[in-house]
């Protein structure tokens, strides 16, 4: 019976962790150009020659996450590094809040719910938000 019982709790506090979704989307510019061919992280994707990028993740949390976009990057040097939470070395940071409207349940992220960047210059001075 106790046992029961533990496996019936174990159950039902896992099933109370909600897999969470967020997708970020926007075009790199390094120097007024094109960051092309930038290597990013969590989906292993590159941007493409006009420096635009789509990524997406999830998670498993009993409470909201908190997602932010953090770039890590060597504009005008040898090219950057995007990821949600990992750093890399000396790069200069970006981070972006990622808001929790853009947040969603289950796995995957519908078109209309990625959060666009739209332009962003690496080479300029972003204040964190």
């Amino acid at each position: 019976m106790r046992a029961v019982i533990l496996a019936f709790l174990v159950t039902t506090c896992i099933a109370q962790w909600t897999v969470q979704s967020v997708g970020v989307k926007g075009v790199l510019m390094c120097g007024g150009e094109p960051a092309a061919v930038f290597d990013t992280k969590l989906a292993e994707t590159l941007t493409d020659r006009d420096g635009f990028f789509k990524l997406w993740g999830s998670a498993r949390e009993l409470s909201d996450i908190d997602p932010r976009l953090d770039i890590y990057h060597r504009c005008n040097h040898h090219g950057a590094r995007i990821h949600f939470l990992v750093h890399l070395g000396d790069e200069r940071r970006t981070r972006i809040k990622i808001p929790s409207k853009y947040i969603v349940r289950g796995l995957g992220v519908p078109e209309d719910k990625y959060f666009d960047v739209r332009r962003l210059r690496l080479d300029h001075e972003i204040r964190e938000a």
